[in-house]
Protein backbone atom coordinates (compact mmCIF):
# COMPACT_ATOMS: atom_id res chain seq x y z
CA UNK A 1 0.00 0.00 0.00
CA UNK A 2 1.42 3.36 -0.99
CA UNK A 3 0.57 6.59 0.84
CA UNK A 4 1.55 9.99 -0.45
CA UNK A 5 0.75 13.65 -0.06
CA UNK A 6 1.46 16.18 -2.83
CA UNK A 7 3.05 13.38 -4.85
CA UNK A 8 5.66 12.72 -2.14
CA UNK A 9 5.49 9.26 -0.62
CA UNK A 10 5.51 8.32 3.02
CA UNK A 11 7.84 5.51 3.94
CA UNK A 12 8.62 3.24 6.85
CA UNK A 13 12.12 1.89 7.43
CA UNK A 14 11.59 -0.11 10.64
CA UNK A 15 12.92 -3.65 10.80
CA UNK A 16 11.33 -6.87 11.99
CA UNK A 17 14.03 -7.43 14.60
CA UNK A 18 13.47 -4.17 16.42
CA UNK A 19 9.69 -4.59 16.15
CA UNK A 20 9.92 -8.10 17.63
CA UNK A 21 12.14 -6.87 20.46
CA UNK A 22 9.61 -4.18 21.36
CA UNK A 23 6.27 -5.86 20.70
CA UNK A 24 7.16 -9.39 21.79
CA UNK A 25 10.11 -8.91 24.14
CA UNK A 26 8.92 -5.92 26.12
CA UNK A 27 5.27 -6.88 25.59
CA UNK A 28 5.81 -10.19 27.39
CA UNK A 29 7.31 -8.34 30.36
CA UNK A 30 4.12 -6.33 30.95
CA UNK A 31 2.31 -9.04 32.98
CA UNK A 32 5.53 -9.99 34.79
CA UNK A 33 6.01 -6.37 35.90
CA UNK A 34 2.36 -6.20 37.04
CA UNK A 35 1.81 -3.49 34.44
CA UNK A 36 4.48 -1.14 35.77
CA UNK A 37 6.23 -0.99 32.39
CA UNK A 38 3.10 -0.22 30.36
CA UNK A 39 4.11 3.46 29.96
CA UNK A 40 7.60 2.39 28.86
CA UNK A 41 6.10 -0.14 26.42
CA UNK A 42 3.81 2.54 24.96
CA UNK A 43 6.72 4.97 24.67
CA UNK A 44 8.82 2.38 22.81
CA UNK A 45 5.97 1.52 20.41
CA UNK A 46 5.29 5.16 19.56
CA UNK A 47 8.99 5.95 19.25
CA UNK A 48 9.57 2.96 16.95
CA UNK A 49 6.74 3.96 14.64
CA UNK A 50 7.60 7.67 14.44
CA UNK A 51 11.41 7.36 14.28
CA UNK A 52 11.18 4.89 11.41
CA UNK A 53 8.69 6.92 9.38
CA UNK A 54 9.67 9.40 6.70
CA UNK A 55 8.10 11.78 4.22
CA UNK A 56 10.05 11.48 1.00
CA UNK A 57 13.67 11.47 2.14
CA UNK A 58 12.99 13.45 5.33
CA UNK A 59 12.72 11.32 8.48
CA UNK A 60 10.39 12.15 11.36
CA UNK A 61 12.07 12.95 14.69
CA UNK A 62 10.55 11.86 17.99
CA UNK A 63 11.41 14.08 20.95
CA UNK A 64 8.87 13.00 23.57
CA UNK A 65 10.13 12.19 27.06
CA UNK A 66 9.43 8.92 28.84
CA UNK A 67 8.53 10.67 32.10
CA UNK A 68 5.44 12.27 30.54
CA UNK A 69 4.11 8.79 29.64
CA UNK A 70 4.36 7.73 33.29
CA UNK A 71 2.52 10.90 34.37
CA UNK A 72 -0.27 10.20 31.86
CA UNK A 73 -0.71 6.61 33.04
CA UNK A 74 -0.56 7.56 36.75
CA UNK A 75 -3.28 10.17 36.23
CA UNK A 76 -5.36 7.58 34.36
CA UNK A 77 -4.91 5.12 37.25
CA UNK A 78 -6.03 7.78 39.74
CA UNK A 79 -9.00 8.58 37.49
CA UNK A 80 -9.99 4.89 37.33
CA UNK A 81 -9.73 4.58 41.10
CA UNK A 82 -11.82 7.72 41.66
CA UNK A 83 -14.50 6.59 39.22
CA UNK A 84 -14.51 3.13 40.83
CA UNK A 85 -14.92 4.57 44.33
CA UNK A 86 -17.72 6.87 43.16
CA UNK A 87 -19.47 3.96 41.44
CA UNK A 88 -19.15 1.79 44.57
CA UNK A 89 -20.51 4.54 46.81
CA UNK A 90 -23.39 5.21 44.41
CA UNK A 91 -24.16 1.47 44.29
CA UNK A 92 -24.04 1.17 48.07
CA UNK A 93 -26.31 4.16 48.71
CA UNK A 94 -28.76 3.36 45.93
CA UNK A 95 -30.08 0.29 47.70
CA UNK A 96 -29.62 -1.67 44.50
CA UNK A 97 -27.35 -4.19 46.23
CA UNK A 98 -30.00 -5.02 48.84
CA UNK A 99 -32.67 -5.34 46.16
CA UNK A 100 -30.46 -7.64 44.07
CA UNK A 101 -29.59 -9.90 47.01
CA UNK A 102 -33.28 -10.29 47.94
CA UNK A 103 -34.47 -10.69 44.37
CA UNK A 104 -31.62 -12.90 43.13
CA UNK A 105 -33.41 -16.24 43.54
CA UNK A 106 -36.31 -14.93 41.46
CA UNK A 107 -34.00 -13.13 39.02
CA UNK A 108 -32.06 -16.31 38.38
CA UNK A 109 -35.24 -17.94 37.06
CA UNK A 110 -36.08 -15.03 34.78
CA UNK A 111 -34.61 -12.98 31.97
CA UNK A 112 -34.11 -10.03 34.32
CA UNK A 113 -30.74 -11.40 35.42
CA UNK A 114 -29.48 -11.25 31.85
CA UNK A 115 -30.70 -7.66 31.59
CA UNK A 116 -29.00 -6.80 34.89
CA UNK A 117 -25.69 -8.29 33.72
CA UNK A 118 -25.94 -6.42 30.40
CA UNK A 119 -26.63 -3.16 32.24
CA UNK A 120 -23.61 -3.78 34.47
CA UNK A 121 -21.37 -4.30 31.43
CA UNK A 122 -22.78 -1.20 29.72
CA UNK A 123 -22.10 0.83 32.85
CA UNK A 124 -18.58 -0.61 33.22
CA UNK A 125 -17.84 0.19 29.57
CA UNK A 126 -19.04 3.78 30.00
CA UNK A 127 -16.98 4.20 33.18
CA UNK A 128 -13.81 2.69 31.68
CA UNK A 129 -14.20 4.76 28.51
CA UNK A 130 -13.26 7.88 30.45
CA UNK A 131 -9.73 6.80 31.53
CA UNK A 132 -9.20 5.05 28.18
CA UNK A 133 -10.06 8.24 26.30
CA UNK A 134 -7.79 10.20 28.64
CA UNK A 135 -4.81 7.90 27.96
CA UNK A 136 -5.37 7.73 24.20
CA UNK A 137 -5.83 11.47 23.78
CA UNK A 138 -2.88 12.43 26.00
CA UNK A 139 -0.50 9.87 24.48
CA UNK A 140 -1.47 11.00 20.97
CA UNK A 141 -1.02 14.66 21.91
CA UNK A 142 2.31 13.96 23.62
CA UNK A 143 3.65 12.02 20.65
CA UNK A 144 2.50 14.33 17.89
CA UNK A 145 3.37 17.55 19.73
CA UNK A 146 6.92 16.22 20.13
CA UNK A 147 7.36 15.01 16.56
CA UNK A 148 9.22 16.99 13.94
CA UNK A 149 9.44 16.58 10.20
CA UNK A 150 12.48 18.54 9.15
CA UNK A 151 12.01 21.88 10.92
CA UNK A 152 8.21 21.52 11.16
CA UNK A 153 6.66 20.48 14.47
CA UNK A 154 3.38 18.56 14.35
CA UNK A 155 0.46 19.66 16.53
CA UNK A 156 -2.35 17.73 18.18
CA UNK A 157 -5.13 19.02 20.41
CA UNK A 158 -7.18 15.87 20.86
CA UNK A 159 -9.72 16.18 23.68
CA UNK A 160 -10.36 13.34 26.13
CA UNK A 161 -13.95 14.50 26.62
CA UNK A 162 -14.76 14.36 22.92
CA UNK A 163 -12.97 11.05 22.50
CA UNK A 164 -14.89 9.54 25.44
CA UNK A 165 -18.11 10.76 23.82
CA UNK A 166 -17.14 8.92 20.65
CA UNK A 167 -16.29 5.75 22.58
CA UNK A 168 -19.57 5.76 24.51
CA UNK A 169 -21.68 6.80 21.51
CA UNK A 170 -20.29 4.13 19.24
Amino acid sequence: RVSSWRNVRFGFDGGYGEAARIYLGIGMLVPLSLGLIIPYFEYLKQSFFIRNSRYGNTPFRFEARLGRFYVIFLIALALMMAVGVLAAVAFAYSGLGTWISKALPQLARSHWLILLVLLFYAFAFAVLSIPLAYVNSRVTNECLNHTLLGSNRLQSRLSARHLAGLYIGN
